[in-house]
């Protein structure tokens, strides 16, 4: 969501630019800038909800804490039974 907010923002800076390049340029920086923000805090967000503690497991070999769909450790190497 916050995603495509940022790309509509940058969209309209750019039609903003567009139409009126020197009262376009203040607006359409200010409102790239935005939409920049807003697109690296929606994939901020993705990366954070896929790093929950739900979603983690811990190798029964070394203890660290893995990705739950992984199916080797990335530590040490262990291997998971396949289902």
């Amino acid at each position: 969501m916050l995603t495509n907010i940022g790309i509509a923002l940058i969209v309209l800076a750019a039609i903003l630019f567009w139409q009126s390049p020197f009262l376009g340029l203040s607006f359409g920086i200010l409102l790239a800038l935005i939409g920049f923000a807003l697109i690296a805090a929606g994939r901020g967000r993705k990366m954070f909800k896929a790093l929950t503690p739900s979603s983690l497991k811990v190798c029964p070999d070394c203890k660290a804490p893995i990705p739950g769909d992984a199916s080797v450790c990335m530590h040490c190497g262990y291997r998971y039974a396949s289902v």
